[in-house]
C-alpha cells in the first residue's frame, strides 16, 4: 500500500496549491476556477508542464498538434497564465511571475 497522493501529477499537486471555488483566479476580470478543467486538459497540461511539445504530447495522447494547442490555450485561459512557462511554474510551486501573451499560439 503506498502513501495517499504518492502518484499525484506535477499538475496535480499545484491545482491544488492554486486558489480553489472560494478564492477564484482572476482572469481579465472574469473570475475562472481552476477546477473547470476538463480531463484532457488536465493531460495536456501536465504533460506540457514536464517539458514535452505539442507534437510530442500529441503522440501519446493520440491526438493532433492543432488539437493539443486548442486545449492547452483552454488551460492557459482558465488558469490565467500566459505561457509554457508559467504552466511549469505552478506545476513546480513556485510562484507565478507577470503574465506573458499566451505564448503567441492563443488568439
Amino acid at each position: 500500500m503506498t502513501a495517499p497522493g504518492l502518484h499525484d501529477s506535477a499538475l496535480q499537486i499545484a491545482l491544488r496549491l492554486l486558489p480553489t471555488s472560494a478564492n477564484p483566479v482572476r482572469d481579465h476580470g472574469r473570475t475562472t476556477n481552476v477546477h473547470t478543467l476538463t480531463n484532457t486538459e488536465r493531460s495536456v497540461a501536465d504533460l506540457v508542464a514536464q517539458g514535452l511539445t505539442n507534437r510530442q504530447v500529441a503522440g501519446q495522447m493520440f491526438l493532433s498538434p492543432h488539437t493539443v494547442s486548442f486545449h492547452l490555450c483552454q488551460v492557459f485561459r482558465k488558469l490565467g497564465i500566459g505561457s509554457r512557462v508559467e504552466l511549469a511554474r505552478h506545476a513546480a510551486g513556485q510562484p507565478s511571475q507577470e503574465s506573458s501573451p499566451n505564448d503567441d499560439l492563443c488568439d
